[in-house]
């Protein structure tokens, strides 16, 4: 191969190149449920973030179009706050939930705690329905709760949900 030949080549490439470069730029629409905005630093806040991330095998797989809903109360008698679809990348959007107030938790004098119990449930055809209970959400932090679902097929006789219990003791 001769250099002209090569050089042809080349210009050929950064030009296409440089077409299909401008074309995706000009192209790309911001994502959906992208990376949670930074924390705000509010001490009179009373609101914390919480997304949901559905995935299966072990977290190897997203899954895409589960129902996600957030909920207050036992599973029988749901205050439900709202519900999402996952995208493709298995995630919901940013819930926007009530919190105590963030300055509660600098008070050592309080004996309340400082972040809300909040439940999730994630649906999804072919899985087992899971049930995140007590998922801790604090003032002006994005919290994410992970869900792996179990298929159905490999789920064996037991097609009930599937309950685990998140609530620790955090020391604020």
């Amino acid at each position: 191969m001769d250099n002209n030949e090569i050089k042809r080549y080349k210009d050929e490439m950064m030009k296409m190149y440089g077409r299909v470069h401008s074309v995706n730029k000009a192209a790309v629409e911001p994502l959906v449920n992208a990376a949670p905005k930074p924390p705000a630093t509010d001490m009179n806040s009373t609101t914390g973030g919480l997304i949901g991330v559905a995935t299966s095998v072990r977290g190897l797989y997203f899954v895409p179009n589960a129902k996600v809903t957030v909920f207050k109360g036992d599973i029988d008698n749901m205050e439900v706050i709202d519900t999402d679809i996952t995208n493709q990348n298995g995630r919901t959007k940013e819930f926007i939930l009530e919190t105590p107030l963030k300055s509660e938790s600098f008070d050592s004098a309080n004996t309340e705690i400082p972040y809300s119990l909040y439940n999730m449930m994630f649906e999804a055809d072919g899985y087992l329905t899971n049930i995140h209970l007590n998922i801790p959400v604090f003032p002006t932090v994005t919290s994410r709760q992970t869900s792996n679902l179990l298929l159905l097929e490999t789920a064996g006789v037991d097609k009930g949900p599937r309950i685990f219990d998140e609530s620790q003791k955090y020391e604020l």
